[in-house]
């Protein structure tokens, strides 16, 4: 019996000291564009680049599931092949940086700014 708890006890304590490791708060909360672009441009932290990347897929991804076709036409029409990722939060960066004036906006909305103007949809009226 005393086997039995021993086991048992030391079975929970390593699974307790497991989850402590995996339930860090995330060490990245971004919340304007400045902050975002302070963070986006450390090229040598990889979790720091796949954050940023995640960011913006996410942003990216939340315009298209909440857009109605109806209601709002696109302003985001990005064509295929699409450009790789990084590309594109590298222009990003540099398009922010060249607009002070946002630095306070938030990142979300600031990145689906930068998409319509990188990205526009072609309209009937232009001819295209």
């Amino acid at each position: 019996m005393k086997k039995t708890i021993l086991i048992a006890s030391t079975a929970l304590l390593s699974v307790s000291a497991f989850a402590n490791n995996h339930m860090e708060k995330p060490s990245h909360r971004v919340t304007s564009t400045g902050e975002m672009v302070a963070l986006c441009k450390d090229k040598a932290n990889a979790q720091v680049q796949a954050y940023c990347n995640g960011f913006g897929q996410g942003v990216y991804d939340s315009y298209l599931v909440t857009r109605h076709p109806k209601a709002a036409p696109s302003k985001i029409c990005v064509k295929q092949p699409a450009p790789q990722r990084q590309q594109v939060l590298d222009e990003y960066v540099a398009w922010a940086e060249a607009k002070p004036q946002i630095k306070d906006m938030p990142a979300a909305e600031s990145a689906l700014r930068f998409l319509a103007e990188r990205f526009p949809c072609q309209t009937a009226k232009a001819g295209k």
